[in-house]
């Protein structure tokens, strides 16, 4: 496997990468715990809790790292000698793809609405059976928990300042400025295709067609110099060698 050259890259071009990973809780602490970062968003599951997002988050460094890795069998491999840089890699948080996100907000209170199901039947089940067990309150305050995280959840959607519906608006107008400056741009490359085009078709005329004859810098004129001395010469032989008057006297 090799990756591809510059001249592969076309525009459009998809690439579908045969690696895949699972990225897990222990990628995450270990990768932050490797880069010596203390952020306690990343590892500390209680504190996590109490933002805006209710778990502990993926380091991002590590997200960059995976994917530039997992590109390079299909991308870079074998037609680079190293990468020397990144550049123009820009994240902003909660602006990201609506549908997307949306999608996995509502597979979260998905998942959440069956954890509070068993906890409920459990608990139930433990009133009925024992309704002193010592269990009872430990699944009502996860339910309690569990509850809450779902109406976090519910509000990152729509109904906070912090949601993210009043985000889409903004969202749709960035996408609608990147499109036209995207056609902008393909529009002045053809412009400076056509001039660069036409400097090159003006040259060639120049060049091939109207040959100036004039020198190309200030030259001696060395051919009125010679016809000078060439006069010169003659005049001074016609002087030594011409007849003497005296003979016709």
């Amino acid at each position: 496997m090799s990756g591809l050259w510059f001249e592969d890259l076309t525009e459009g071009l998809v690439v579908e990468h045969a690696t895949r990973r699972t990225v897990t809780e222990t990628d995450n602490v270990l990768f932050t715990t490797m880069t010596m970062n203390p952020a306690p968003l990343h590892l500390d599951h209680a504190y996590a809790a109490t933002t805006e997002f209710g778990r502990p988050l993926v380091n991002s460094m590590f997200t960059l790292a995976l994917v530039v890795g997992l590109s390079v069998p299909e991308l870079t491999l074998g037609t680079i000698v190293a990468q020397l840089g990144l550049t123009d890699f820009r994240t902003r948080e909660s602006m990201i793809d609506p549908a997307l996100l949306a999608e996995t907000v509502l597979k979260t209170i998905t998942a959440l609405s069956l954890q509070v199901v068993e906890a409920g039947a459990q608990r139930d089940l433990l009133r009925h059976t024992s309704a002193s067990s010592p269990q009872i309150s430990p699944l009502t305050s996860r339910i309690t928990a569990l509850q809450a995280q779902i109406d976090r959840e519910r509000g990152s959607l729509a109904g906070t300042e912090a949601s993210f519906a009043p985000k889409v608006a903004e969202y749709e107008r960035l996408v609608l400025l990147r499109d036209f400056a995207v056609r902008n741009f393909l529009a002045s490359l053809t412009s400076l295709e056509s001039a660069r085009l036409e400097a090159l078709h003006q040259r060639a005329y120049l060049e091939r067609v109207v040959q100036p004859r004039a020198a190309d810098r200030p030259a001696y004129p060395y051919r009125v110099v010679w016809v000078l001395v060439v006069f010169g010469v003659g005049m001074l032989a016609w002087r030594m060698f011409r007849p003497s008057d005296a003979r016709y006297r």
